[in-house]
């Protein structure tokens, strides 16, 4: 099995943590959520290809788990001291050597912070290292209007700005933007798997290279009368959102 998996951690009253402190998990319906701070690491993408933590007040972010526990607890490195992702962007993907963890384990974000504000760490898991997809795509914009709410995923359909010719496709890469927007990930038919990205607040905010192109391989496929939809992560209310989405046409089967 290829691909990723997107997951995150949010909370708007973490309080002051001067030492690390676990940060609530989000409400997730594809991977097992435990109380507040347990994600538990699905058996088909148990590596940690990299992370982003953001939050304005945030000083220092760290994952735990128990195989983690082992060896060593990696740092979140760089961190995003802004409410919402900017640029340059602040992350770091080691998705060509990712970190294996153990399968069904409980994984934990762990923050320290300066002030009672919003705090997101968000956690990219695999099947393996990474694969490239090297295919010719066209990039292709979507919009998408539910009503999302705070710290929570919030899904919805895309609407795409010209019509998919018949056939199938293959997702190598994709943006979105919205006012309050932190990430996105797709929720393909019949999948198992949410691959996604971090988001930006406007169309000039520069992209990271890995989420666009297939520099992180192939993200899902659809046929073109069952897109995927969308789970968006906002920081507030939100209700529109614009993206791009980057295609291979892989014919009318």
């Amino acid at each position: 099995m290829e691909g990723f998996t997107l997951v995150g951690y949010s909370s708007a009253a973490a309080g002051i943590n001067a030492t690390l402190t676990p940060l609530a998990a989000v409400p997730d319906p594809h991977v097992r959520v435990n109380a507040t701070n347990d994600i538990y690491v699905p058996a088909d993408f148990h590596f940690l290809w990299g992370a982003y933590a953001g939050g304005a007040t945030i000083t220092r972010a760290q994952f735990s788990s128990p195989s983690l526990r082992r060896t060593f607890l990696p740092e979140v490195a760089p961190i995003d001291k802004n409410t919402l992702p900017t640029s340059p962007r602040m992350l770091f993907m080691y998705d060509d050597s990712p970190i294996p963890l153990d399968p069904g384990e409980a994984l934990d974000a762990n923050i320290t912070n300066t002030a009672s504000d919003r705090e997101t760490v968000l956690a990219f898991l695999s099947s393996g290292p990474s694969k490239s997809d090297q295919r010719p795509f066209f990039t292709l914009r979507v919009t998408s209007t539910p009503t999302a709410v705070a710290g929570q995923w919030t899904n919805g359909a895309i609407v795409f700005d010209q019509t998919l010719p018949a056939g199938s496709y293959d997702l190598l890469g994709a943006r979105f933007r919205s006012t309050n927007l932190i990430a996105f990930r797709f929720v393909f038919v019949g999948g198992s798997y949410r691959p996604g990205a971090i988001g930006y607040a406007s169309a000039t905010v520069l992209d990271y290279d890995k989420f666009r192109g297939g520099n992180l391989g192939i993200w899902g496929s659809f046929r073109h009368n069952a897109p995927p939809t969308v789970d968006f992560l906002a920081n507030a209310a939100d209700a529109s959102f614009t993206g791009e989405l980057d295609l291979v046409y892989t014919g009318a089967k």
